[in-house]
């Protein structure tokens, strides 16, 4: 096994992708919104809204570069920690549904 691969194949390394890669899909998301108001102001008027789990449902998209990228490479440990990050995303998605208040 090349030290190149044994060195980034690690879970917590695609777990800080999986953790990371939401976030720029989520400032991607704002750069589209056609509002002139500022990162803050999307992220508080979603959550006011009640949209702010979906959003952050749309977001976990980016995480497929991250799986694909991993997965080609065969850093199979990688995928695993990509695969966490969903699922601690998914806990933080889920944790939202049930305490927004509805409109």
């Amino acid at each position: 096994m090349n030290s190149k691969i044994s060195r980034w194949n690690k879970w917590w390394i695609g777990w800080i992708t999986g953790l990371i890669l939401p976030i720029m899909g989520l400032l991607l998301l704002y750069m589209f919104d056609r509002s002139f108001h500022s990162f803050k102001n999307f992220i508080t008027l979603s959550y006011q809204m009640g949209v702010l789990s979906n959003t952050l449902s749309i977001a976990l998209l980016a995480n497929l570069l991250g799986f694909y990228f991993f997965l080609n490479k065969e850093w199979y440990y990688a995928v695993r920690g990509v695969i966490l990050g969903v699922l601690t995303w998914g806990a933080v998605i889920l944790f939202l549904r049930l305490t927004i208040p509805e409109m």
